[in-house]
């Protein structure tokens, strides 16, 4: 006659074991989807909300199919005829920065703006304008402060600092770089890379053209800690997956370096013509745009450490912004038509529109895209969504 027999102490043990191991493998599993949501929903649309220095763009499905220009604004009435805008900063998602590039040393050359969006119209309203004097190349927001590039040979980079109580700036630094200052050339281009200020150039005929600024505890940057030459102009920063990429402005076009700046690729477009205007990485695939060439898009891809040509594209114009928006590629371009244009990772076409000129500065935000244009010499932003 068969007898009942109960578990022993070690079979308990170890069942208590298995399941304490599948709750846990459980929790995890659903941590991680949470913790990924989390992420997914509260990224930035723009990565200027103070700790961030590279633009992140986003559109919802709908949005691109249904593109198109909604407001133009005139900013005339505070920026002169012929003077470009040369960058558009948001932050707390209802504050404007402009910076300008003005041919005159006394006219004001950045404007900090109240900003508020409506169903379809943006009003500003100036808060405080500055005269930083000459002009302003670029410019990096990051945690509350913001670093300008000046057109000055004898101050090269400006620092604001931003008192959000009052929603006002002052100046509190200023650096002068030697080997700029003895040729003339003067910066171009500001990028935030970990704790130091990558700061493109003019060709310098008394150095190099990349300077790495380091970063102290208050963020305000020190003499260069490293100079490297590339021989032509620095025209583009871009850094992903531990690759910072420079689009050059002479005969090799393309430099890749590693997070230490150990160079670890180069490239040159096969053609006489054109030259190194800006750079992106979506990985795995580099998109390197070029001024005026026979070809001015040229499609890479980075795979088991080697820097491959895939294909090459004519845009019927300067290349002179690339930017990701999700997983797709912006494209703006000096071309007579169609200078927006919006293709996916493949760079497959999925959207052109026809602005009114060339695009001096853009910037995204929750409620689509802004881009500074000159119309008929007339300061403007355009506002598509």
């Amino acid at each position: 006659m068969p007898t009942s027999k109960g578990f022993s102490l070690i079979e308990i043990i170890i069942s208590l074991a298995i399941l304490a191991i599948m709750f846990s493998f459980m929790f995890y599993f659903i941590s991680t989807i949470m913790l990924k949501n989390k992420l997914v929903n509260s990224k930035p649309f723009m990565l200027t909300d103070y700790n961030y220095s590279n633009k992140y763009c986003h559109l919802d499905e709908n949005q691109l199919s249904n593109m198109s220009i909604i407001q133009t604004l005139n900013m005339s009435a505070y920026i002169s005829t012929s003077t470009p805008i040369t960058s558009l900063q948001i932050f707390n998602k209802n504050k404007l920065l402009i910076t300008t590039n003005s041919a005159s040393t006394t006219e004001k050359d950045i404007f900090l703006f109240d900003f508020k969006v409506s169903a379809n119209q943006i009003n500003l309203t100036l808060l405080q304008s500055m005269d930083i004097g000459p002009g302003i190349n670029d410019s990096l927001l990051h945690d509350n402060f913001m670093y300008l590039l000046n057109t000055s040979i004898n101050s090269h980079v400006k620092i604001l600092k931003i008192n959000l109580n009052n929603t006002s700036f002052s100046q509190v630094g200023d650096i002068k770089i030697d080997s700029l200052h003895s040729s003339g050339a003067v910066p171009k281009k500001v990028y935030l890379f970990n704790t130091n200020l990558l700061i493109g150039t003019e060709k310098n005929n008394s150095g190099g053209e990349l300077f790495v600024l380091p970063l102290d505890q208050n963020n305000i940057p020190k003499l260069p800690l490293k100079t490297i030459e590339f021989g032509g102009q620095v025209s583009d920063i871009y850094e992903n997956q531990g690759n910072i990429f420079i689009a050059n402005a002479s005969d090799t076009e393309l430099f890749v370096f590693d997070t230490s700046f150990n160079l670890t690729f180069v490239y040159d477009a096969p053609l006489s013509l054109g030259n190194g205007k800006s750079v992106y990485y979506l990985e795995p695939y580099v998109y390197l745009g070029r001024t005026v060439a026979s070809f001015e898009l040229f499609f890479l891809e980075i795979k088991n450490l080697v820097l491959n040509y895939i294909n090459k594209y004519k845009a019927y114009g300067s290349i002179d912004f690339i930017q990701s928006v999700d997983q797709n590629i912006l494209i703006l371009s000096s071309a007579e038509h169609d200078e927006f244009q919006m293709y996916d990772k493949q760079l497959h076409p999925l959207k052109k529109i026809d602005l009114p000129d060339r695009v001096s500065s853009y910037n995204c935000f929750e409620n689509g895209f802004l881009f500074s244009i000159l119309i008929n010499n007339q300061p403007n932003i355009l506002w598509l969504k």
